[in-house]
């Protein structure tokens, strides 16, 4: 096995506006002198439903295909099944006016058209059906290129046939000289230098925005700044205690965290749905008692201090120990009323050597909001989808303007796929990659991911590059991590293959209570660990996150379970997943 890692901080992007779009030989190789007669193809796999929606969802969608290819012709394309794509490039009549193009297909599909040759001003166009055909409507100008898009979906293989016609004239085939592609990346990879900035999103639907990210005030609690007791004293609100939750046997036995407000989740199966309720914090008097109790022991403490409103409330039960509650209220100041902060606060109530109605606070349960956080995947033959991780670890940074994050991709070395051009064109500022050439064995690139972090007093947080990371993630790790005491497992959705449009009890997925594939640590409890049991799973993959839930019980230490809202795992094959040539 040959190692190889690459430190660095963000290195200036050669594509930092639109106009850089032509600024080297691979841009101008990629967009120029392009000849008419085709349009571009771009095809996505594992389609396990035929909703576009779906497809806008998948985390690989719109710049990173499965395949790519020239098309001549829109008289008849194939779809197989379980497939969707986008044809696109640029149209040109001869003659202008309304026209109508009929499109026979047994999936959906949608038609997008720009008034000129750019596409981020096209247009979803409007469109009939009439005896399972569909037909759209648009204006046409003459002699002139306009950007032209189709996209589809289907579970099943089928053949997409258009023909047009203007002015009630007689439906005809397109002329393959009427058509002009968009860009020359039909390669089997795209260079990491592809900047892929001129075509348009064309976001999902509201229903699917807000199903896959539901929006709460909660998740946004990262950007409101924390309030800093230390400029008022010496005074201790709460007497200091040791606790530690009762640990079970097993990980299954693992207490989730119940949170106000409630959080209504559904667990879908092919014979039944059941309806799981996180529930409010044990009901509304309870959750008044314990926030008024709070309230009043700050306020005695520090009377210059007003706490305005609660923003969220966990709550781990423990009949044993006493319950351990997360508190996070918002509070202004007597000398500033108008600025609000953000008090975040473990608390608790029950502990044995306290009276039943008072606080303590855990000692070792502090929470620190600058700690560096590890976010570390490992990465095979699969390019596409280490770009969407890029795209949406640059999303986070975006989001938070959090310094103090980076990533680390353990990366089996394809010879097509250079994963620090990659991060050296990204806006993010802190990453290592370590570049791998040899079998391929997860727990073992993970181990190697954890050995390359040099603090001890940082966090690493192993995902799934199938998994979209929302940005309060950062948040809840460093909120449900303390070093020495806990790591952090949140529970998040996975999408079933026939995830489909409709009421969230129709929505086919499943919380994976039992899944710690996503799991946080400080840098220096995976040393005392000792890390991934790469012997054990040395040449096979699943259930070793299993086994470092297990390891990390026997050790003495907590792991917080918690449900990690609009984060998600999108479906996919295993076809050619590690070890087969990339897709």
């Amino acid at each position: 096995m040959i190692v190889r890692i690459s430190n660095a901080y963000q290195f200036p992007s050669n594509f930092t506006n639109p106009d850089a779009l032509y600024s080297n030989d691979m841009n101008n190789e990629l967009f120029a002198n392009l000849k008419r007669g085709s349009l571009n193809v771009y095809i996505w796999m594992d389609m396990f439903t035929g909703s576009i929606d779906f497809l806008k969802s998948k985390l690989e969608y719109p710049y990173n295909p499965w395949k790519k290819y020239f098309t001549t012709s829109l008289n008849k394309i194939q779809a197989t099944e379980r497939t969707g794509g986008r044809i696109f490039g640029y149209i040109l009549t001869r003659e202008y006016g309304n026209y109508s193009f009929e499109v026979k297909y047994i999936g959906s599909i949608e038609l997008w058209i720009s008034p000129d040759t750019l596409p981020s001003n096209a247009v979803k166009c409007k469109s009939t059906i009439i005896e399972e055909v569909r037909y759209f409507y648009a204006y046409l100008k003459s002699e002139m290129k306009q950007y032209i898009e189709f996209i589809y979906a289907s579970k099943k293989a089928g053949e997409i046939e258009v023909r047009w016609e203007r002015q009630s004239t007689d439906y005809k085939y397109i002329d393959s000289d009427c058509l002009f592609p968009f860009v020359n990346d039909t390669v089997r990879i795209v260079p990491e230098t592809y900047n892929p900035l001129p075509l348009p999103l064309h976001t999902p639907s509201s229903w699917m925005i807000n199903q896959l990210h539901p929006f709460e005030e909660r998740n946004t609690l990262f950007s409101i700044p924390p309030i800093d007791f230390s400029q008022f004293g010496t005074s201790s609100v709460f007497a200091s205690c040791s606790y530690k939750p009762a640990i079970p046997d097993e990980y299954t036995s693992l207490k989730l965290i119940s949170s106000y407000p409630a959080k209504t989740l559904y667990y879908i199966t092919s014979t039944r749905a059941d309806q799981i309720v996180f529930d409010a914090v044990i009901g509304k008097e309870l959750k008044e008692n314990i926030l008024g109790l709070f309230i009043e022991s700050i306020s005695g403490a520090y009377p210059a201090v007003h706490l305005s409103r609660l923003m969220n409330m966990g709550r781990l039960h423990d009949d044993d120990n006493g319950d351990l509650y997360l508190i996070e209220v918002m509070v202004t100041l007597a000398l500033n009323s108008s600025k609000e902060y953000l008090l975040s606060h473990y608390v608790v109530l029950g502990h044995k050597d306290y009276p039943q109605s008072q606080f303590c606070h855990p000692t070792n349960m502090k929470i620190r909001r600058d700690t560096f956080v590890h976010i570390l995947v490992t990465h095979r033959n699969l390019p596409r989808m280490l770009r969407e991780f890029v795209q949406n670890m640059e999303q986070i940074y975006d989001e938070t303007g959090d310094e103090n994050f980076g990533v680390i991709i353990v990366n089996y070395v394809i010879p097509q796929f250079n994963v620090t051009t990659l991060l050296r064109q990204s806006r993010l500022k802190h990453w290592t990659v370590i570049d791998i050439v040899g079998p391929w064995t997860k727990a073992g690139a993970i181990n190697l991911g954890i050995d390359s972090v040099k603090s001890s007093d940082d966090i690493i947080y192993t995902t799934d590059l199938f998994v979209y990371n929302p940005s309060h993630i950062l948040d809840d790790i460093r909120k449900h991590t303390f070093q020495g005491y806990s790591g952090f497992a949140p529970i998040i959705f996975y999408m079933f293959p026939n995830f489909k449009q409709g009421t969230p009890s129709q929505t086919e997925g499943f919380y994976s209570t039992n899944g710690y594939g996503l799991f946080s640590l400080y840098k220096s409890d995976w040393i005392i660990l000792g890390g991934m049991d790469s012997t054990k799973f040395q040449n096979k993959w699943g259930s070793e996150d299993t086994d470092l839930a297990k390891r990390v019980l026997r050790t003495g230490y907590w792991i917080f379970r918690m449900v990690a809202q609009d984060s998600y795992h999108q479906p996919h094959s295993s076809s050619s997943l590690w070890d087969e040539d990339p897709r």
